[in-house]
Order: C-alpha cells, then structure tokens, then sequence
C-alpha cells in the first residue's frame, strides 16, 4: 500500500492531485500503484474535500510522477495550445509509452485523450464559444415568435 500525499496548498498542485484521482477514476483504480479510493482522506484541503464529496480517488506518489512526465510529454507536443498536425493523442500515447513504458498502455491512453479534451475544453472557455452558443441559440428561439 502507498502513502497519501501530503496536503498540497497551492492551486497547481491541488488541481494536478484532482486530475490524478479523475484518472483515477476514469481507469476504475485499474492498478493498485495508482492509489485508492478513500471515503475520508485526511491529506486534502478544503478545496479538494469539496471537490470529492466523501469519495475522492487519492493519487499515490508514482501516479503523480506519471503525471509530471506526461504533462512534460503533452506540453511538447501541444504547446500552451493544441498541435494542428495530425492525431496529437496518439503522439502523445506514443512518446509516453517510450518514455515510460512500464506504465499500461490503457492508463496511457485514458490520459492522452482526456488530457486533450480538457485543454480544448479550456480553450473553448476561454474564447468563449459556450456563451456564443447560447446567444445564438436564444436568439434563435425568440426569432420563432416574432
């Protein structure tokens, strides 16, 4: 069994222990190097503690190394945007499975496509395209009436 992680103060390294237990959960804890799901942690924050509910998936110290890695791997492919050359997610997968190839190949996976999709979904926010929609679309639906 792995030791929990001490309490992490800053907003970075709070949000990359949240990211470690969503992958966590996306992988169902799919190996017991990756931590475990604790009903009460008593490593978290009040932000975190907020944030699970009572159920957080605790990341152990070699999955948050893991992700150290792989944000290094994701940030040199994407840069602070996305790459536009062809299928970014399986570059990515790739040059993780070379740099760390005793980690499973489908907890690679989960993190490639979900570590894109949440910085599209960023970018997305930031150029904020969701308000833009829901502009558009109540727009649309007043003009069905005029």
């Amino acid at each position: 069994m792995t030791a929990e992680l001490p309490i992490l103060s800053t907003p970075e390294t709070e949000g990359r222990n949240w990211w470690a237990g969503y992958l966590l959960h996306m992988t169902k804890g799919l190996h017991e190097w990756m931590g475990s799901k604790k009903a009460i942690a008593n490593n978290v924050t009040p932000w975190m503690s907020s944030k699970s509910r009572g159920g957080a998936y605790m990341p152990s110290a070699e999955l948050t190394k893991f992700l150290e890695t792989a944000e290094e791997v994701f940030t040199s492919v994407n840069g602070s945007e996305l790459s536009l050359e062809k299928d970014p997610i399986h570059r990515v997968a790739a040059l993780l499975r070379n740099a760390r190839p005793d980690v499973d190949p489908e907890i690679i996976g989960a993190y490639s496509k979900s570590r894109f999709f949440l910085r599209l979904n960023d970018l997305n926010s930031k150029l904020q395209v969701q308000e833009k929609q829901q502009r558009r679309r109540q727009a649309t639906h007043v003009n069905k009436y005029i």
